[in-house]
C-alpha cells in the first residue's frame, strides 16, 4: 500500500515534469529495503533512498523555476478567477458568511454562538446583522439541514432513522415532523419522488 501511494503520487508528478527532471528526483522511503516489495524497475529515472525520515519526492529547487511543458494559461485564468469569486462571495454579505460557516461544519451544527465566535462578533450583533438582510440563525441553519436531509435522501439507500441520526435529530419522528415543514411531504414520500 505504501509503494502505491507513492507511485501513484510520483505519476503525478511524471504527467507534469519532464524525464530530465524525473531523474533529478529523490523518491523517500520511511522504511529499510528488506521491509518493501519493491523491485527497481530499470526505466525508473529517480534515485531511491530508503530510511528517509519521511514518505517524500524531493526535487532540487531549481525544478521550480522550470516552466511547465503541460501549463495551460486559460485553465490558470479560470481557476484564479473561481477563487476570487468564492473570495467576493464569502467577504461579501454576514449571512453569505453565516451560511458558509454553517456548511463547513455540518453535520456538527454551529450554535448562534460559535458562529459568533468565529466571525469576531456577539451573537447580538450577529442576530441584528442578520435580521438586517432579511435572515434569521435558525432559518439558515434549518435550511442547510434540509439540504442536507434532501441529499442523503436522493443520493443515498441509507434508512429514514440513519438520515435522521445523521443530521442531528434525536428520532425519526422529529426529524420526519421538520422534513415535512420544510418540503410538504414526509421524507419517504420524497424519496419515492426521486427515486421511484
Amino acid at each position: 500500500m505504501q509503494n502505491a501511494t507513492l507511485y501513484t503520487l510520483f505519476n503525478i508528478f511524471r504527467s507534469i515534469v519532464d524525464e530530465e527532471t524525473l531523474g533529478e528526483a529523490t523518491v523517500g522511503l520511511p522504511w529499510p529495503p528488506a521491509a518493501t516489495h519493491f523491485r527497481p524497475v530499470s526505466e525508473e529515472p529517480w534515485c531511491t533512498q530508503h530510511g528517509s525520515p519521511d514518505l517524500a519526492i524531493r526535487f532540487k529547487i531549481s525544478v521550480v523555476d522550470r516552466p511547465l511543458e503541460t501549463a495551460d494559461p486559460n485553465l490558470y485564468k479560470r481557476i484564479c478567477s473561481a477563487g476570487d469569486e468564492e473570495l467576493i462571495k464569502l467577504s461579501g454579505s454576514v449571512s453569505t458568511k453565516v451560511r458558509h460557516l454553517i456548511h463547513l461544519a455540518e453535520p456538527e451544527w454551529p450554535t448562534l454562538m460559535d458562529t459568533a465566535k468565529a466571525l469576531g462578533l456577539s451573537r447580538r450583533t450577529l442576530a441584528r446583522r442578520l435580521e438586517s438582510e432579511g435572515k434569521q440563525f435558525q432559518d439558515m441553519l434549518d435550511e442547510a439541514c434540509n439540504e442536507l436531509a434532501c441529499w442523503y435522501l436522493r443520493q443515498t439507500s441509507r434508512s429514514v432513522s440513519e438520515i435522521a441520526e445523521l443530521i442531528g435529530f434525536s428520532d425519526q419522528g422529529n426529524f420526519s415532523r421538520g422534513f415535512r415543514k420544510w418540503q410538504g411531504v414526509t421524507p419517504s414520500e420524497y424519496r419515492r419522488y426521486f427515486r421511484p
